[in-house]
């Protein structure tokens, strides 16, 4: 079993969303992927062109949802 962790953020001059592989890279210096029973952090690629088995699917499913939250408008209240 894994835990992965992704960071968003919402950047309110563009007001979009996205994922910020940046701040993850930063604050995530160990991996973005923990393994409670190891009780450990990794990484999602695995080396020689290898990810996760997850990483697709999990990814793909982020962008939509990225998609999702920025075809909505937010509003700002003052």
């Amino acid at each position: 079993m894994a835990q992965h962790h992704f960071i968003l953020m919402y950047d309110d001059e563009t007001q979009q969303w996205e994922h910020d592989v940046d701040s993850e890279e930063t604050r995530f210096i160990y991996g973005t992927v923990y393994h409670p029973n190891k009780e450990e952090w990794g990484y999602s690629y695995l080396g020689d062109g290898e990810f996760h088995p997850l990483e697709e699917g999990l990814i793909d499913n982020l962008t939509e949802a990225i998609n999702n939250l920025n075809a909505k408008k937010i509003r700002v209240r003052v």
